[in-house]
C-alpha cells in the first residue's frame, strides 16, 4: 500500500528519502533470502529517478544533503 502510494506520484517528498532509502536496504539485505523482495525493490528504484518535492521552503536545505548522499549512494 505504502509503496503503490510512494509510486503513483510523479515526484517523491524531500522528506521521505529516509523511508525510500531504508526500505530499499532492507529489500537489498533480503533479496538473497527472499527473492519476493524483488519486485518492490524495482518499483523502489524507479521511485528514486523521480524528481524531489519540497513541501515547505525549509526542505532544500534540511534535506539538502541526505538527497545527496542518497543519490551518491544509488551512484546516479
Amino acid at each position: 500500500m505504502l509503496l503503490s502510494f510512494l509510486y503513483s506520484s510523479l515526484a517523491q517528498l524531500m522528506k521521505d528519502i529516509v523511508l525510500v532509502f531504508r526500505i530499499l536496504d532492507v529489500c537489498a539485505d533480503s533479496l538473497v533470502n527472499v527473492p519476493a523482495y524483488e519486485e518492490p525493490m524495482s518499483a523502489l528504484l524507479q521511485l528514486c529517478q523521480l524528481p524531489y518535492l519540497k513541501e515547505k521552503t525549509s526542505d532544500e536545505t534540511t534535506y539538502e544533503q541526505m538527497a545527496i548522499e542518497c543519490t551518491e549512494q544509488l551512484g546516479l
